[in-house]
C-alpha cells in the first residue's frame, strides 16, 4: 500500500513540475529592450565621422550631415539647432539590428562666417550743418553680433556743400570685415520729392486681377472717411486695416480702425489687419502683440495680422542682429497665432533678400514695380502706393493677394 502511495505522489509531483515549467519556457514574457541612458563618446563606437565638423551660423543640418559611416540605424535624424557660435554637443541615438539602442554624442562648431551687411548705396546725401555721425546713421546689421564695430574713414565736413568720397567699414565680433565705398553729398537742403503719377484701379483690375487674384487696399487714418461702397462697387476684394502704431504717448488704435472694420464687413469685403511697430526687443514685439489682440477682441478676420517694422534707422542704436530682429518679428506673430489668428511679416523686397531670416510665417511682399522678381514665397503683394481709386481721397496702397496661398 505504501509503495503505491508513493508511486502516485511521484507522479502528481512530475505532473506539478512539468505544468510549471511549460508555463515558465512557453509563456514567459519578452523582457523589454535595454535603453543605455549613459552617453557613449564617439570612439567606443565603430563609426566613422567627417573630418569637417563646422557648420555655419543658421545653417540647416541633421545629425547625420556629420557622419560618414556606422553599422547601426540612426534612430532619429533631427535638424540641429546653429542658433549660437561656438562648440556644440550633439547627443543621438543608435539602434543594433537586434533593436538594442544606447545613445551617442559628438562635438561639431558653428561659426560665423558672414560679413555684415552696409546699407548704404553709392551716394548718401545729408543737408548743410547737419550733426549727422554717418557711423551711426548709416545702417550696418550683421548676421549674428549685435554691436558690430562700424567706422567711417575719410574727410568730409557737413558745413561745406560738396562731394566728399568715404569708406565705412563693418567688422563682427568673430572678424568678418565689409567696406564700401561711397559719396558723401553735402546739399543745401532745397530738393523737394517727386511723387510720380498716379495709377488708375481700373488699369489694376486689368493688368492683375484673374480667377487665382483678389485685388485690395491696405488703410489707416492717413486716408481719412473711406466710401466704402464705392470701392466695393470699383472691384476691391479685401482690406487690410491698421490696427495702430506707437507715438511719444505709447501704443494706440488707429482712430478709424473700428469705423472701417464695420463699414467693411457691412459691404462684404475681406478684411486683415496690421501692426506699424516700433519694437526694440522680443518683449517688447510680444506687448505690440497683446495690444492687438486686445484692439481685434470679437473681431474675425479673414486674413492674416501683419507685423510690420519700418525703423531701419534705428536698428544701430535698436543694437539688432538680423536674428534677433527675425525673432523679434517672430515673437510677434507666434503670440498673434496664441491668439487664434493668422499671422505675417511685412517688408520691402530689399530688406525681405538682405536683412530678414525666416520667420516661419507667409510674407507680404512690398515691392512697387509692375512685375515683382523678388524669388521668395509670398502671399499678398503690395505693388504700388500711388493707385487712385474712387471712394479714397488721394492715392492709396494697393495689393494682389494669391488665392491659393491665403486661403
Amino acid at each position: 500500500m505504501k509503495k503505491w502511495i508513493i508511486i502516485i505522489c511521484s507522479f502528481i509531483f512530475t505532473l506539478v513540475l512539468g505544468i510549471i515549467g511549460y508555463f515558465v519556457f512557453f509563456n514567459k514574457e519578452e523582457k523589454p529592450q535595454k535603453v543605455d541612458e549613459t552617453l557613449k563618446p564617439i570612439n567606443e563606437l565603430s563609426i566613422t565621422l567627417k573630418e569637417n565638423m563646422e557648420t555655419n551660423f543658421m545653417s540647416k543640418v541633421k545629425v547625420s550631415d556629420f557622419i560618414d559611416n556606422v553599422n547601426y540605424e540612426l534612430v532619429d535624424d533631427f535638424e540641429i539647432e546653429t542658433n549660437s557660435i561656438g562648440e556644440k554637443e550633439v547627443e543621438f541615438s543608435l539602434k543594433d539590428v537586434n533593436g538594442y539602442t544606447e545613445k551617442y554624442k559628438y562635438t561639431i562648431n558653428v561659426r560665423d562666417t558672414e560679413a555684415p551687411t552696409i546699407w548704404v548705396s553709392s551716394s548718401y546725401s545729408v543737408s548743410q550743418y547737419s550733426s549727422v555721425d554717418l557711423a551711426k546713421s548709416i545702417m550696418c546689421i550683421d548676421d549674428y553680433d549685435e554691436n558690430p564695430t562700424c567706422v567711417v574713414e575719410g574727410y568730409y565736413n557737413t558745413s561745406v556743400i560738396g562731394t566728399y568720397p568715404l569708406v565705412y567699414k563693418a567688422t563682427d565680433s568673430s572678424g568678418n570685415t565689409k567696406e564700401d565705398s561711397f559719396n558723401l553729398i553735402v546739399t543745401n537742403g532745397s530738393s523737394s520729392p517727386y511723387y510720380g503719377e498716379p495709377i488708375m484701379f481700373s488699369d489694376v483690375l486689368s493688368k492683375y486681377k484673374n480667377d487665382d487674384t483678389m485685388i485690395g487696399l491696405d488703410i489707416s487714418a492717413w486716408q481719412g472717411e473711406i466710401d466704402f461702397d464705392k470701392i466695393k462697387n470699383a472691384g476691391v476684394e479685401f482690406v487690410i486695416l491698421r490696427v495702430g502704431s506707437e507715438d511719444n504717448y505709447g501704443r494706440f488704435v488707429d482712430k478709424w480702425f473700428n469705423t472701417y472694420y464695420d463699414e467693411a464687413k457691412r459691404v462684404g469685403l475681406k478684411i486683415g489687419a496690421y501692426y506699424y511697430s516700433y519694437a526694440e526687443n522680443i518683449e517688447y514685439a510680444k506687448e505690440d502683440a497683446k495690444f492687438v489682440l486686445e484692439a481685434l477682441k470679437g473681431k474675425e478676420l479673414d486674413l492674416p495680422v501683419a507685423f510690420d517694422f519700418e525703423e531701419w534707422s534705428m536698428i544701430n542704436k535698436f543694437r539688432f542682429s538680423k536674428y534677433s530682429l527675425t525673432m523679434m518679428a517672430k515673437a510677434f506673430l507666434d503670440e498673434i497665432k496664441k491668439g487664434g489668428y493668422e499671422g505675417m511679416n511685412y517688408s520691402s523686397k530689399a530688406y525681405l533678400e538682405k536683412i530678414w531670416m525666416d520667420t516661419t510665417y507667409p510674407t507680404w511682399l512690398a515691392h512697387y514695380i509692375d512685375q515683382t522678381n523678388y524669388t521668395g514665397e509670398y502671399s499678398i503683394w503690395q505693388f504700388s502706393s500711388m493707385v487712385s481709386i474712387d471712394g479714397v481721397g488721394g492715392r492709396v496702397d494697393c495689393n494682389v493677394a494669391y488665392k491659393n496661398k491665403i486661403n
